[in-house]
């Protein structure tokens, strides 16, 4: 008589992880065209964290923008941020800053957009980056 054992396979349990979170103001100022209107309502923020060997990528989360209830026709508006990532403690030493910080246009892209220029006149098709 043989006797047939079944045990079922069971994956390992993750690595244990801490969360570490990069918080913020993002703070838009529209010198492309000086209108309130043209930027746009959401941004996205990205960032990575590092030890300098090993790297973990945060998000993109999206970042609702408003304008300065105050001053609403000021060409300015904010929002704030939570990038998180959860770091393996088993990937050698604890991470030691953030880096690659980005901010684009929802689904990316610049968040300021070309320009038109006046017939006759040489212009810059992006404002600067600040």
């Amino acid at each position: 008589m043989s006797m047939l054992l079944l045990v079922p396979a069971c994956a390992p349990p993750p690595p244990p992880t801490i969360a570490y979170t990069l918080k913020g103001l993002v703070k838009i100022t529209n010198d492309c065209d000086g209108t309130v209107g043209s930027i746009p309502p959401q941004v996205e923020v990205t960032a990575t964290l590092t030890n300098g060997n090993t790297s973990v990528n945060g998000g993109p989360e999206p970042v609702a923008l408003a304008p300065d209830p105050n001053n609403p026709n000021n060409p300015v508006k904010t929002g704030t941020y939570s990038v998180t990532v959860n770091w393996d403690t088993t990937s050698g030493a604890a991470p030691t800053k953030w880096t690659n910080i980005s901010v684009r246009r929802v689904g990316g892209g610049s968040i300021c957009t070309p320009i038109p220029c006046p017939p006759m006149k040489s212009c810059n098709i992006l404002a600067p980056a600040r």
